[in-house]
């Protein structure tokens, strides 16, 4: 948000400015009818330091975008980001054709649990733009759409930093994979194991 304030000798000659104006008095914590939003420079000052979800674990990931995307080696993926209940952004590469465009791969499988756990069907690609105002693809029914994600933190293969690269997916309430509901499981333990093995639990 812009905020501005009338110069007083740039807007002298103007009939409508008041020939004594006076400064805006700026209050971060308290509520003014006049504002819309309220500067906070506590706020501010944290500006550009986006949280993000770097480390190994289970996430509950409410969805914010689903976008198609054509990796280097002509593969095609669904990137998700999504964010966690405390506001930590974080997002999933899931390639599920290769470049001839037929031939299935891993990341399929987890799109359709996320389907299946969703109450979702399926979707279709809509037209979007995306933050830097390009034309893109975007699966708009999974907007939206919270799932239990298993994430780990892995090594680039250039070793140039790390990604999170999706394990498993469950019910957020149940804890339940689509394997364990299909099997009538009550008791979840296919989460809990991985956690174990990582040394998460």
């Amino acid at each position: 948000m812009t905020y501005t304030t009338q110069n007083p000798y740039a807007a002298a000659a103007m009939s409508h400015i008041p020939s004594q104006p006076t400064q805006p008095t700026r209050q971060p914590n308290q509520a003014n009818p006049a504002f819309a939003f309220v500067l906070d420079e506590t706020s501010a000052e944290q500006a550009g330091d986006m949280p993000f979800i770097t480390e190994t674990g289970a996430v509950i990931a409410t969805i914010t975008k689903a976008e198609y995307q054509q990796n280097k080696t002509g593969s095609h993926a669904l990137r998700i980001r999504f964010v966690n209940p405390d506001g930590m952004a974080g997002s999933v590469t899931l390639t599920y054709l290769k470049s001839d465009g037929v031939t299935a791969v891993f990341g399929g499988n987890f799109i359709n649990a996320i389907l299946f756990l969703t109450g979702l069907n399926g979707f279709s690609w809509q037209a979007s733009t995306n933050e830097r105002g390009e034309s893109v693809q975007i699966a708009a029914e999974l907007s939206g759409k919270t799932v239990g994600m298993l994430v780990k933190q892995t090594k680039n293969q250039n070793d140039d930093g790390t990604h999170l690269e999706l394990k498993q997916v469950y019910h957020p309430d149940t804890g339940l994979t689509v394997s364990e509901i299909k099997a009538g499981i009550g008791q979840p333990e296919a989460i809990e194991k991985l956690l174990k093995l990582w040394g998460q639990s």
